[in-house]
């Protein structure tokens, strides 16, 4: 490679820096962290790849330099570093115990999940007697929605069900439970579950709002009555099909309740007016792909990442229309007024209508 002077000149210089504070300066270059603490320099790299990582630290000026090598994904490796900058440079060294053992439950949740995601539930409820899950609600919660998103719904209902029993007072805990239950088909045990919810946090409005799609699905009517909320689907092939036999569009919401504020209020403005529950059942069928919180749609790995990335999008919430094979005709963005919302789906509709 060639590189011009001023090319050159550009790439010495850091891609970030910063004055953390009167004492402290840090800045990014090549892959590189440099930090200045009371004019000590400090020169720090870290990465890795599948199931090992590794740490560099060095201070030339003081001689100290380490190495960290690890044959698994370890958070311990910036705790040896630290043991050693204190042994090797003649501090007073002090074992940190609360921070050995969050890296412990750390490591333990980690081979757990591994074992849960990649073996099965038998061996990984071995581990799971070791882990003190009081302290695990965020991770065991996303976890059990990983094993959604891989349909593997027993799994997921036990690490969903340890985690409600860890954290009876949780909402958020309940609502999962019955968002698991709910996709299993078992209505009452969801709706119990979403009750549980609601008892707790009366402002819980996903699990108000489950509650009734669930009266409306058990009603001797069924899904899809004047003013009851049309069966919703949460599997994007499911309702292809479901499409096909029934000559309608697909409307496939992208959304990210209930952590996602914009699209709490589209359920609120849109997806719970009678107006849109009466359209939709018309023209088309619903399915709703939840994203996952602190969504990082590059990552290629979940189902929901993988479609963001095939249907172009941006950000949550979204609408996107599909015909019967799957091709995307449009996407619709919420508007304050759901009757703009629904002009703007029939102007869409419109436009791909076929034609004598």
């Amino acid at each position: 490679v060639v590189l011009q002077p001023h090319e050159l000149q550009a790439y010495r210089r850091p891609q970030s820096a910063s004055m953390v504070s009167e004492r402290e300066f840090k800045s990014y270059w090549a892959g590189w962290g440099l930090k200045i603490f009371d004019g000590q320099v400090e020169y720090r790299h870290s990465g890795g790849i599948d199931g090992r990582n590794a740490t560099i630290r060095a201070r030339p000026a003081d001689g100290f330099g380490v190495f960290v090598l690890t044959n698994q994904v370890s958070d311990y490796k910036d705790l040896l570093c630290d043991y050693a900058d204190q042994i090797f440079t003649g501090q007073n060294f002090q074992r940190d115990r609360a921070r050995e053992n969050a890296l412990a439950l750390t490591a333990d949740f980690r081979r757990f999940a591994v074992t849960l995601l990649d073996v099965g539930l038998k061996p990984a409820e071995k581990l799971a007697t070791r882990l003190d899950l009081t302290q695990l609600e965020g991770e065991m919660n996303a976890l059990g929605y990983e094993l959604l998103e891989q349909k593997a719904y027993r799994r997921a209902l036990a690490v969903f069900t340890r985690n409600v029993e860890a954290h009876p007072k949780s909402p958020n805990a309940w609502d999962s439970l019955g968002e698991c239950y709910l996709l299993m088909e078992e209505f009452e045990k969801a709706q119990d579950a979403y009750g549980k919810c609601l008892n707790l946090d009366a402002n819980q409005e996903n699990a108000r709002r489950m509650i009734r799609r669930i009266q409306d699905t058990l009603s001797p009517t069924g899904g899809g009555a004047a003013g009851g909320m049309p069966k919703v689907e949460t599997d994007l092939q499911a309702a292809l099909r479901q499409a096909a036999t029934e000559d309608k569009f697909v409307f496939a919401e992208f959304h990210g309740r209930p952590w996602c504020p914009p699209c709490m209020a589209q359920q609120k403005n849109l997806i719970e007016r009678d107006a849109f529950r009466k359209w939709i059942s018309k023209h088309a069928v619903l399915v709703e792909i939840r994203v996952g919180e602190g969504y990082a749609p590059d990552d290629g790995h979940s189902e929901w990442a993988k479609l963001f990335k095939k249907f172009g999008l941006q950000g949550i919430p979204i609408m996107v229309v599909l015909d019967q094979q799957g091709q995307q005709l449009g996407q619709l963005t919420p508007e304050k007024d759901c009757q703009d919302w629904l002009d703007k789906a029939d102007e869409l509709l419109r436009r791909h209508q076929p034609t004598d």
